[in-house]
């Protein structure tokens, strides 16, 4: 018989410990100092569609393998933290534990130079949009589309489909050492990683396995379907300040709107404040930015020169944008080319957008 086999379990007789809230899910963690280690923790998540499209049900089948490498039998006492309302099962080398360890510890016996595993057991539905797995707070490298990284105050964001949650790795304060995690996570068709999940060679699953050197004690485990969003959005107004290349000074004001994900169509009134007012009606293609990452844009727009001197008369050009945008504040560079008079100016200007 094998010496894994070999391993008591019982409750702890000591008082109830105080349960600290937790908002991740996950963390083995000892409640006395051990020579137990976590030799290596196996996480996976088979998840299916059901109701929604948006909406997944995932059976979540974690196993711990303890590991006790002295010539002693050891006694760790383990606490898990589970946040869900969801019913969860523990096993202990394929012993079933009435209550659940997360307020009162769980003494298990491994027996000298031995391994034995404890498995956790539970079914999660995903029915809320995961956000960077902190407090729904866009971070610095949360993803932005182009509208609202340029009107951050009065433009809705064009939602992607996220679900998932924060997985924490087991707690080394106690426990002798801490080992690999990995992590297999099954997807119905169209659901793709996010965060610290990467695809694999098999279809339609998706894994991690922690570095062997500075491993996090979080891995974010986020699953992404598409994206989705009004086909017209309204933007918000833009104010831009600059100058044209030996020509001055020049103001810009405008209004632009969103046309589906990466479409944005403004109306700007541009003037020197001396002489020359420039109406140019424009389409723009940019891209998704962050608020440390740059939403860049290439457009195209038809300058209409309202006014009439001697030397601007009225006419009509064309316009070539771009611009990099850091959450509301943008960089733009504008080439204007008129052709009845063969020639061009090139603005550089600052924008904010509300």
């Amino acid at each position: 018989m094998s010496r894994s086999l070999a391993v008591l379990v019982v409750l702890a007789s000591f008082p109830a410990l105080a349960h600290a809230q937790y908002d991740r899910t996950g963390s083995l963690r000892a409640a006395n100092t051990t020579q137990v280690a976590v030799a290596r923790e196996e996480v996976e998540l088979d998840c299916t569609v059901t109701g929604s499209p948006d909406e997944l049900e995932c059976a979540l089948h974690v196993t711990w393998t303890l590991e006790n490498a002295s010539q002693d039998a050891q006694t760790p006492q383990i606490v898990l933290t589970w946040p869900h309302e969801e019913e969860a099962r523990v096993t202990v080398a394929g012993a079933e534990i009435a209550e659940l360890p997360t307020i009162r510890p769980l003494t298990v016996v491994v027996a000298p130079a031995s391994t034995t595993t404890v498995e956790l057991r539970a079914t999660l539905t995903l029915d809320w949009n995961y956000v960077a797995g902190e407090s729904g707070i866009p971070g610095p490298l949360e993803s932005l589309d182009p509208l609202y990284a340029r009107h951050p105050l009065l433009a809705q964001p064009w939602v992607k489909v996220r679900r998932g949650f924060v997985w924490v790795r087991p707690d080394d304060l106690r426990f002798a050492s801490i080992g690999p995690t990995e992590v297999r996570v099954r997807v119905p068709e169209g659901w793709h990683p996010g965060a610290d999940l990467r695809s694999s060679d098999e279809a339609h699953l998706l894994t991690y396995r922690s570095p062997r050197e500075n491993a996090p004690r979080r891995i974010g485990l986020e699953l992404t379907r598409g994206s989705r969003g009004d086909f017209f959005r309204h933007g918000g107004p833009f104010l831009a300040f600059g100058g044209t290349i030996d020509a001055g000074f020049r103001g810009r004001v405008g209004y632009e709107i969103g046309l589906d994900e990466f479409v944005l169509v403004s109306v700007a009134l541009d003037t020197d404040f001396e002489e020359q007012v420039i109406i140019t009606p424009q389409v723009e293609l940019a891209s998704w930015g962050m608020v440390l990452i740059p939403s860049v844009s290439l457009g195209l727009g038809v300058p209409v020169r309202v006014t009439s001197t001697e030397d601007h008369p009225s006419t009509v050009g064309l316009r070539i944008e771009s611009s990099a945008t850091f959450y509301a504040v943008a960089f733009v560079a504008s080439l204007d080319v008129w052709p009845s008079e063969g020639d061009f100016a090139l603005s550089l200007l600052g924008r904010i957008g509300l």
